[in-house]
């Protein structure tokens, strides 16, 4: 996948899940594409703004370092988006942990 593609496909696939609670309504959001550059700065972006942010990547132990900044904020799940179908079992996977 070339360069633009993959950045395309990083910002189509930026989704904000709304979720309403009783009291509240918190802000959800999935990053593909979080380990480094302009996906780990969105990721970071989006928690500083008070959001839950679903990171995907290929590696793992960058996304982890992430979570680690804010571990209550940040869910972690692997994805290589040139694997198509572990690609879209993956991003089910990390909505489901997202709730």
């Amino acid at each position: 996948m070339n360069f633009i593609k993959s950045n395309i496909l990083l910002l189509l696939c930026l989704a904000t899940i709304q979720t309403h609670t009783m009291e509240q309504k918190q802000k959800k959001a999935i990053v593909i594409g979080a380990s480094s550059g302009i996906g780990k700065a969105i990721a970071q972006e989006l928690v500083k703004n008070n959001y839950i942010v679903g990171v995907t990547g290929r590696r793992i132990n960058l996304l982890e370092e992430l979570r680690q900044e804010s571990p209550d904020k940040v869910v972690t799940q692997y994805m290589d988006v040139e694997q198509v179908e572990e690609s879209r079992a993956s991003l089910a996977q990390l909505i489901e942990k997202l709730g």
